[in-house]
């Protein structure tokens, strides 16, 4: 279903009338209500939000703000808060982004009159000329614009990932934009995301120039072909720091007959590995034959749009771990109301409580009961051990 309402607001209703955004909205809130884990709906539907709000890619901002609406008037404000946290972070940071471009553009300026008056006094001079060197030590930091979504952590589906390595003057235009942040936001930290971001590349081809909408794990990996012209899969991984998996679906979309940026010299296959599968031996070098009719291409291909089985294990863990916190607050929330119930009374009022999010398992929630009672939020009545007393 998520997926569903990720396609209408992806593309499925450009050009669509009014109504027709409504009737087709109504139509995913009809088959909502019949979903009894909405709490796992909310997972998935908050990752494929992030990704239309990231990559600018919602048909329209009404549609998203009326999708979210009808989910409030459905569920109430707590199910839809951090949704609308999501967009008033996308709006924080585009006014963000307007101070530090004035910012950089300041810089750039000083930086020009610096460099006018000292090519003025050279003339004068002994004709002293400095160039740039190529260390990385030497990175330009203001010779790349970046844009730099600041999301808050418990709004959006954040995962804990190795930063991966940076080019030079792309590192040094984050640290530019690091401390322009913290130095008006005191007691904040940063950290990139480097897998939910985006680049645009100007690729000098043989036969033509184009534009290269790419993913900023393929930036990585494309830049890096710009100091050698033959790298294998392991060169590239440990240069990049990206992990194993995130670097064949990159790989494999540059790589990809529908663009074909990258060209892939297979290593021998070991014994039982398949022809297809990629290995560290893998050779790698720019295609100096790609052509195309269009300038500028988006690449794509270097996020997955469903979760492997593995995943899936995964985030059915990390709903399982955040239900148990909202049946201990239910819990509390009822006995601190009732003072005193029997365990089948609470049971029933807890389950009721929750059904709106999720059906809850009578059995976890009996798990829950017993380590409140170890924690001291209730006790077992002295007549009745079935019953329970709140504890203040």
């Amino acid at each position: 279903l998520s997926l569903y309402i990720d396609g209408k607001l992806r593309r499925g209703l450009k050009g669509a009338t009014e109504d027709e955004v409504e009737a087709s909205l109504e139509r995913a809130m009809a088959l909502f209500r019949y979903v009894h884990e909405k709490d796992v709906l909310e997972k998935y539907y908050k990752q494929h939000l992030a990704r239309r709000l990231l990559l600018a890619r919602s048909v329209s901002d009404d549609a998203e703000r009326a999708m979210i609406s009808k989910l409030k008037r459905e569920l109430g404000f707590q199910y839809t808060s951090k949704l609308e946290g999501m967009f008033t972070d996308v709006r924080t940071s585009a006014e963000t982004n307007e101070r530090f471009a004035a910012y950089v553009g300041a810089l750039r300026e000083s930086r020009a009159a610096s460099a006018a008056s000292a090519s003025a006094a050279a003339a004068v001079g002994d004709g002293l000329l400095v160039v740039r060197g190529e260390s990385e030590s030497d990175a330009d930091p203001l010779a790349v614009d970046i844009a730099v979504h600041v999301l808050t952590t418990g709004f959006w589906p954040l995962q804990s990932v190795a930063l991966c390595t940076l080019p030079p003057d792309v590192s040094a235009a984050a640290a530019v934009f690091r401390k322009f942040y913290l130095d008006s936001h005191s007691g904040r930290r940063l950290t990139y995301q480097t897998n939910m971001g985006t680049a645009d590349l100007r690729a000098h081809f043989p036969l033509k120039r184009h534009e290269l909408s790419v993913s900023t794990y393929q930036m990585v990996l494309l830049v890096a072909f710009n100091k050698k012209k033959v790298l294998t899969a392991k060169d590239l991984r440990e240069q990049s720091g990206i992990t194993a998996r995130d670097l064949w679906r990159n790989l494999a979309a540059l790589c990809s007959p529908k663009h074909r940026i990258l060209l892939r010299k297979r290593a021998e296959c070991k014994p039982g590995e398949k022809p297809t599968s990629m290995n560290d031996g893998d050779m790698f070098t720019v295609n100096n034959k790609f052509k195309s009719k269009l300038f500028k291409i988006r690449v794509g291909g270097g996020q997955a749009t469903k979760e492997e089985p593995k995943e899936l294990a995964q985030t059915r863990l990390k709903v399982e771990e955040e239900r148990k916190h909202q049946i201990e607050a239910a819990i509390v929330r009822i006995m601190k109301s009732r003072k005193t119930l029997s365990h089948n009374e609470l049971i029933a009022e807890t389950t009721k409580l929750l059904q709106a999010r999720f059906l809850a398992n009578p059995l976890v929630i009996k798990q829950r009961v017993e380590s409140l009672i170890e924690r001291e939020y209730l006790e077992r009545t002295p007549e009745d051990r079935r019953k329970y007393n709140y504890l203040a």
